[in-house]
């Protein structure tokens, strides 16, 4: 019986971006639905269908968010991450970025077959941390959900082949079927996703910082000290 969901969200896939993170974060299923009702509560409160961090910040003029106001980000941002802290399991919560300049100056292209592109490297160490956090509590198994990608698109060809490759591993460690249980869902319809690309927002926002000088935004400076 699957006890917990970890909920995975990608930032900076795009080439043009210089880095890419890979965010997670864990649930109990017994707080999944609460999650949902009190998250149903707050989009009809605020008018949103789909709570997308940097569309929410870049008042995107196609989305929900397109006449909002600084007031109004900032007191949704703050609840947002009031429900992603009072679901998920803290210890359980996981950020892994990769300045891709750095990733392609150090890794061989004939390595990368095997281990794959930027946003794959930081899946790895993502759910390596997953993997010892599971163990260290004795879980049988987690269920993985990541935001969606079309099947045959790259994103999702790298995270498959991840997981097939953890699941190897996991096989010949006596311990089959740990990494089979994942799928991907569309943000949209998946609160916890809409949560953990928040937090994956803000981690991508520290790390550009961090790698690149890239002054914070404001918000994401607020969540990161809170």
């Amino acid at each position: 019986m699957v006890m917990f969901s970890a909920y995975i969200d990608d930032s900076g896939t795009d080439p043009n971006q210089r880095a890419a993170i890979a965010t997670a974060f864990v649930i109990p299923t017994t707080q999944i639905i609460p999650l949902e009702r009190e998250w149903d509560k707050l989009k009809n409160k605020y008018g949103f269908s789909d709570f997308h961090t940097s569309e929410m910040v870049a008042r995107n003029y196609k989305s929900d968010f397109a006449d909002w106001d600084e007031a109004k980000q900032r007191r949704v941002f703050r609840r947002v991450r009031e429900i992603s802290k009072k679901y998920s399991i803290r210890s359980a919560a996981v950020s892994f970025a990769v300045n891709k300049a750095d990733y392609d100056n150090v890794v061989p292209l004939e390595y990368r077959d095997r281990l794959g592109g930027h946003y794959t490297w930081a899946v790895r160490h993502v759910m390596n941390f997953l993997e010892a956090w599971k163990q260290s509590r004795k879980i049988p198994l987690l269920e993985y959900i990541f935001d969606w990608a079309e099947p045959a698109c790259e994103e999702r060809v790298e995270i498959e082949t991840v997981m097939a490759q953890t699941e190897s591993i996991s096989q010949q460690r006596g311990r089959p079927g740990e990494f089979t249980n994942y799928g991907f869902r569309r943000r949209k319809d998946i609160p916890a996703l809409q949560c953990v690309d928040a937090i994956g927002w803000t981690c991508y926002q520290q790390a550009l910082f961090q790698f690149h000088k890239v002054p914070m935004h404001k918000l994401a400076e607020e969540a990161w000290e809170g």
